[in-house]
């Protein structure tokens, strides 16, 4: 349960097709983490005392409670609904009535599976504000959107809004059109009304295009595949960016509670990245070497520990002089030009072997590591 609080919250894109920002659970992820670890021990207990009686194959629930995909897709739907998600919640009958009055007409209800989220989608009257009720399983009470097309000719995707998300959402971003609220509606109903002169004000100062009715899943799917483009090409979310979320929580947490939440992206860019060649899938598929990959924006400290198992083999001090040496590399030159000038420096029979290299959507390399414990 908790950790699929940590995934909604993560996954949810209401900022990011607004406001180009993503919403990270870092709260709930912390709990996540340290529930998991004792999870993890007392089943590991109760698994043991269950192979003396039974027979136990190697398939483990906690396993797959601790490895779910924490990520936002890099792709979603909007899934048309027969039924109305706000029917019977009070809240978002309250906005829906709210919505109406003010001239925005109902486009239609839709399922986001990907997110696990309900949406009910409106559109105004003069077709330039897009509202949405935003119903999550995993929060307390809907929230709404009212978002704005600010597309152009360098970017056919741009967004803008107010919305009042989840408190683990990012800081909104520098440059970035568009305003959060930290409020719930539940607590303060005429924060709708401030939300949305808040949106018209920006409608007024910034050159705004209209939204066909029919052209609503576009808005927002485009939207969002393009800003987790983005993220991809910028190497995922900085330590920086999940230490603000820390803090605008009055959250305490370990730098190895940041780095995992680093890594989990860097994990997930790589896996996007590797189903680009099909030359690595099947590499891959047959699960008898590692593969690492590499792309300039990637997290050094992330991409030194792919190489672990090479430079863990190397005999004595040269274990951490290689290991000084690729930082040295990596604090010179481009990700990708400091591993092809590390390679050359091991030993043959650890040189690691270029397999192919991706050029869209962003240009990666992907090695392969040496089986050292069964032989190249």
């Amino acid at each position: 349960m908790f950790l699929k609080i940590a995934f909604s919250i993560l996954a949810c894109i209401g900022a990011v097709v607004v406001l180009a920002v993503l919403a990270l659970g870092v709260a709930y992820f912390v709990l996540v983490r340290r529930l998991s670890r004792r999870m993890r021990e007392t089943v590991s207990n109760m698994e043991a005392m269950l192979s003396e009686t039974i027979d136990a194959d190697s398939y483990s629930v906690i396993d797959e409670f601790c490895n779910h995909n924490l990520v936002p897709p890099m792709e979603i739907q909007l899934k048309a609904m027969g039924q109305n998600p706000i029917v019977g919640d009070q809240l978002a009958e309250e906005i829906h009535a709210w919505l109406v009055k003010h001239g925005f007409e109902t486009v239609g209800n839709y399922r986001i599976t990907a997110i696990e989220e309900e949406w009910s989608v409106y559109l105004s009257d003069d077709q330039k504000l897009v509202g949405v009720i935003r119903n999550s399983p995993y929060e307390t009470d809907v929230y709404v959107e009212f978002c704005f097309d600010l597309s152009d000719q360098s970017d056919p995707y741009r967004r803008g809004g107010v919305s009042n998300p989840p408190k683990s959402t990012l800081l909104v971003p520098e440059g970035a059109v568009g305003k959060h609220f930290t409020s719930s509606l539940s607590d303060d109903f005429s924060l709708l009304s401030r939300m949305w002169l808040e949106a018209k004000e920006m409608i007024d100062v910034n050159e705004v295009r209209t939204v066909a009715k029919q052209d609503i899943r576009k808005f927002f799917e485009n939207a969002h595949a393009a800003h987790m483009l983005s993220r991809l090409r910028a190497g995922g979310v900085t330590e920086q960016e999940v230490r603000a979320s820390f803090r605008a929580q009055c959250i305490s947490v370990s730098d190895d509670d940041v780095q995992e939440i680093v890594d989990l992206w860097q994990s997930a860019i790589c896996d996007y990245l590797l189903q680009r060649s099909p030359k690595a899938r099947l590499i891959d598929a047959a699960g008898d070497t590692d593969l690492v990959i590499v792309f300039d924006n990637i997290n050094h400290e992330f991409l030194i520990r792919q190489f672990d198992p090479i430079i863990k083999t190397l005999p004595g001090t040269d274990e951490s002089h290689s290991t000084g040496e690729l930082q040295t590399l990596l604090d010179r030159f481009p990700a990708r030009e400091a591993i092809g000038r590390f390679r050359p420096l091991l030993p043959s029979e650890l040189r690691f072997q270029l397999i192919d290299t991706v050029h869209e959507p962003v240009e990666s390399d992907i090695y392969r590591i040496p089986n050292i414990t069964n032989g190249l």
